[in-house]
């Protein structure tokens, strides 16, 4: 009876596959080299209902999912980079899979064998690379921006049990920003205009914004233009954001609806390097000011003394780059407390951006803040919300909205976006603040704290990432 019942398993089965395209991984070719991002792609119907598909590298489990559809194929997407899986052969296997009964049958297989070669092909230098950007008079790199924060709060006491906190997504925006050279001088340097804009295909966009604690929206008439001249290396000599002319023809230091942007691009070494170099950087920040004291100062950017590190060279989005890693970070607390390792008074700034050597231009950027900050400490009772700036208790809870200083140190949010002519609202502290952390975990309204927290503080985490991708 069993030999019976698994006979007639095995034919529903086979009938079943049968019914659909031959399960096999069409492309890549067994034998070809890949990089980077590798689309394993299977005929369109070779998945029958039901079906879903493992994917395995080298032996090692990789995921069990469903391909995307795509036109004519069925698309996995394999981030060799994101799995960090070295140079050299591969074995991609892909088995298909299908319930029966509620649980999971094997009925086919289909493997390759390729060659990752993300670090290959990339000359260096005997004396090193000498990285500069190569400006062009009239040339624009646009950049799709994606902005993410998120939170953690846990207290001090779970922290020290082992606790580990649950990060919280907050903000997620995206926008487009463009940085157009107007002008080349003969000195290497370039008049850089920076140019918010929506996203392809969209008129509006919703950002955050230093001077206001909600998110809104901006059409494209309403993006207003800022300029740096800055070196070939991309350090800054001079920033401007020009007073914006409103239709009835007369000049205003103080216009509403006006955006503009200050992300200046990285910072590049001034002498040659090789992978495995370190150096001394500055991370050039935009002050978080309104344009007139950009103009009063002459400079849209703060520069924060950072180390630089030449990862290696590898490809990213198709161009042979530099992988350049910097790193900043201020306060005390030791290692963290907890599966998190939540500091008590910590800020942390990095960021990695890949150079593409052919073309000198910077392809993508990420950068990524934390802080990590102690409320409540003790027995304490929150005092009444602070402004953040400066105080030793502040804390910002939106995306880039407030100074965020943590002792009169630290680094800024970096939200790229500002209001023409407007002070920055700045809020959040100890004991909450519009949109703010309150001081015993309380997001929101809060303006007199939640009391004494026995037995230690809350502990919080901001995250505050950007990743910036050139549109080709």
């Amino acid at each position: 009876m069993k030999r019976l019942l698994a006979s007639l398993l095995s034919v529903a089965i086979a009938g079943l596959v049968l019914a659909q395209a031959p399960f096999t991984i069409v492309r890549p070719a067994d034998g070809s080299k890949v990089r980077e991002t590798v689309h394993i792609l299977f005929p369109k119907n070779s998945i029958p209902d039901g079906g879903y598909v493992g994917i395995f590298v080298n032996g090692n489990f990789i995921e069990a999912t469903m391909p995307r559809a795509g036109s004519k194929f069925l698309d996995y997407a394999l981030d060799t980079k994101a799995l960090n899986l070295p140079d050299g052969p591969l074995n991609i296997e892909a088995v298909l899979y299908v319930s029966f009964e509620e649980k999971p049958r094997i009925v086919d297989r289909s493997s390759i064998q390729v060659t990752l070669a993300n670090r290959a092909n990339i000359p260096i230098p005997e004396n090193g690379f000498k990285l500069r950007y190569h400006w062009q008079a009239g040339r624009e790199w646009a950049y799709k921006w994606d902005m993410n924060m998120s939170y953690m709060t846990i207290s001090e006491a779970q922290a020290r049990m082992g606790g580990r906190a649950a990060e919280i997504p907050v903000d997620t925006h995206t926008a487009q920003l463009i940085y157009a050279m107007d002008n080349v001088y003969p000195d290497g340097d370039a008049l850089l205009r920076l140019q918010p804009a929506p996203p392809k295909g969209k008129t509006s966009v919703v950002v955050p914004i230093e001077d206001d604690p909600t998110p809104r929206r901006f059409f494209d008439y309403q993006m207003a233009s800022a300029y740096m001249r800055v070196h070939a290396t991309g350090q800054e000599v001079y920033g401007e954001v020009p007073p914006y002319i409103t239709f009835e023809g007369q000049t205003t230091s103080t216009p509403v609806d006006q955006l503009y942007a200050d992300m200046p691009l990285p910072m590049l070494p001034t002498k040659n390097v090789k992978p495995g170099d370190t150096w001394q950087t500055r991370f050039q920040l935009a002050q978080g000011k309104n344009s007139d004291e950009v103009n009063l100062r002459g400079a849209m950017t703060e520069k924060l003394p950072a180390r630089a590190e030449f990862v290696a060279v590898e490809w990213e989005m198709g161009y042979p780059c530099a992988k350049i890693h910097h790193t900043l970070s201020v306060g005390s607390g030791g290692g963290g407390i907890g599966l998190n390792k939540i500091g008590k008074n910590t800020e942390s700034l990095e960021e990695t951006f890949w150079y593409a050597l052919d073309r000198g231009v910077v392809v993508k950027m990420i950068r990524t803040e934390i802080i990590d900050k102690e409320l409540n400490p003790g027995n304490q009772t929150s005092p009444s919300a602070q402004n953040g700036n400066g105080n030793p208790n502040g804390i910002t809870a939106g995306a880039g909205r407030g100074r965020g200083r943590l002792g009169g140190g630290g680094v800024d949010l970096i939200v790229p976006f500002h209001r023409q002519g407007k002070l920055g609202a700045q809020y959040g502290g100890q004991g909450g603040g519009q949109q703010g952390i309150g001081g015993a975990g309380q997001t929101g309204n809060n303006p007199a704290g939640a009391g004494p927290t026995p037995g230690g503080g809350q502990l919080y985490r901001i995250t505050y990432t950007s990743i910036a991708t050139l549109e080709k």
